[in-house]
């Protein structure tokens, strides 16, 4: 993992972005402020680009990401199914990219499951889910051909500091 997290500080150091020094632990805490933010984020990233497509059968474990370990804050919600039944799957997405089905009406940080142990608000195509237990909020989209998710990861991060500034 120090080789990533190598490639991606020197790609700050050439673009003339001092980072100081960043370890892998504060990468996976993810501990790190401004500029060094960025850099956990872009670790991630390509941690996760290096393990996609080995075939590698990865599960969300207690709620984190098994690549990169971070608690997820995207959900897409996706209709799926056969010729006469569909359903609706709900598809957690990681920061470092990766995605993978997960409960519908269970929180990934807490794991306290059911319809009612949420509270919602809805900021435009955003629907914020928040864990009455543990407070973790999740912002779920609905599927569609043109969706970018990184950049509705974005839209949602977004969403979250202005959600906790309106909490405050």
């Amino acid at each position: 993992m120090e080789g990533v997290l190598e490639i991606v500080k020197d790609i700050f150091r050439r673009h003339e972005l001092d980072v100081g020094y960043v370890s892998v632990r504060d990468v996976m805490e993810g501990s790190l402020e401004g500029e060094r933010a960025l850099v956990s984020m872009l670790f991630k990233r390509a941690l996760y680009e290096a393990v996609r497509g080995k075939g590698l059968r990865l599960q969300w474990v207690n709620g984190r990401c098994p690549v990169c370990g971070s608690i997820p804050i995207l959900a897409i919600v996706r209709r799926e199914g056969g010729e006469i039944f569909s359903r609706d799957v709900l598809y957690l997405r990681c920061m470092c990219g990766f995605i993978e089905s997960y409960e519908h009406f269970k929180c990934p940080s807490c794991s306290v499951k059911g319809r009612d142990a949420f509270e919602y608000s809805i900021v435009g195509e955003i629907t914020y889910r928040t864990c009455s237990r543990c407070g973790h909020t999740i912002g779920i989209v609905k599927d569609n051909p043109n969706l970018d998710l990184d950049l509705v990861m974005l839209v949602v991060m977004y969403g979250l500091v202005a959600l906790a500034k309106d909490s405050v």
